[in-house]
């Protein structure tokens, strides 16, 4: 059981981290959006931004900090996660978070945007 969780969790950092979604990189380049920056900060909206620096995410990275007390680079998180698995889940459920968020969030500004 513990490894079919590492592989979904694998999969998901893998997704996460490689940009394809709800990232202003990703969406700007298929040309769904016009611009790859951050609605929030106007920086290069991509899986390093949200997940160390977006002002967005601050609160979710700051708990997450507290529990981990290091966050790893984005290319040793798996690494990091398979040796400590007591950090696995904390890792996973910011990650799930920001993955479930930020699309929703992009549709309400997509909404928006069409009212004006």
């Amino acid at each position: 059981m513990l490894n079919l969780l590492k592989s979904r969790l694998q999969l998901v950092l893998e997704t996460f981290l490689t940009g394809p979604g709800s990232y202003g990189t990703f969406t700007y380049r298929i040309k769904k959006t016009e611009t790859n920056k951050c609605s929030r900060c106007d920086k290069e909206d991509d899986p390093d931004h949200v997940f160390y620096v977006c002002p967005r995410w601050a609160e979710e990275r700051r708990a997450l900090k507290e529990m981990v007390t290091t966050i790893p680079e984005t290319t040793d998180i798996i690494a990091y996660i398979i040796e400590d698995e007591s950090k696995l889940k904390t890792i996973f459920d910011y990650v799930v978070q920001i993955m479930r968020r930020k699309p929703e969030e992009r549709r309400w500004r997509e909404k928006e945007d069409n009212k004006h």
